[in-house]
């Protein structure tokens, strides 16, 4: 069997975000603006205020290619077993303990998963946050984001329902304004 994956020192900084949420750069490879925005976003969003911003939403097939490219088992990287660097090790241990979050910090930390591709454990978060979700704007950014998971990971297939939960909201009430 051949080995696909490519060493530490050749990964680009795309790779090294979808692996770690943090990258290294060089003189030869700088990095790329999704990595740029993706690192930065995570690092700076405050988990009690909606508003998680995404360079891209990449579908769950980029990750399983990452995880071939890495040469670690798809499963390990899409439920952060994985965890090769600080940034991914605290994400982890963030989803671990989310029993406790709000319905703000759980649709953040699933933003957070969705950035890089991590389906599955977002779409759990956002489960917790829909059965949780009290007002329009919390429903409307639940659903939002569910809608944004079946997108990317069933071509819409199951967006029916996130999709009337994005549209119900706002026929009730008006979203505040933030920022």
């Amino acid at each position: 069997m051949t080995d696909l994956s490519i060493s530490r020192a050749t990964r680009n900084t795309f790779q090294q975000t979808f692996v770690g949420l943090e990258y290294e750069t060089t003189d030869d490879q700088p990095a790329d603006l999704f990595s740029r925005a993706c690192v930065e976003q995570y690092l700076d969003f405050d988990p009690h205020q909606f508003g998680y911003l995404f360079a891209q939403v990449f579908e769950s097939e980029v990750l399983r290619e990452v995880a071939l490219l890495e040469g670690v088992p798809f499963e390990e990287l899409d439920t952060l077993r994985y965890q090769p660097t600080a940034t991914i090790k605290n994400l982890a241990e963030l989803v671990e303990n989310s029993a406790d979050l709000d319905v703000v910090e759980h649709v953040n930390l699933a933003a957070a998963l969705i950035s890089i591709s991590r389906f599955g454990m977002a779409e759990r978060l956002l489960a917790s946050a829909a059965t949780a979700a009290r007002t329009p704007l919390e429903t409307f950014e639940t659903a939002m984001l569910e809608f944004v998971v079946s997108n990317r990971r069933d071509d819409g297939a199951a967006s029916q329902r996130p999709s009337a939960g994005c549209a119900r909201p706002s026929s009730r009430a008006p979203f505040p304004r933030t920022g």
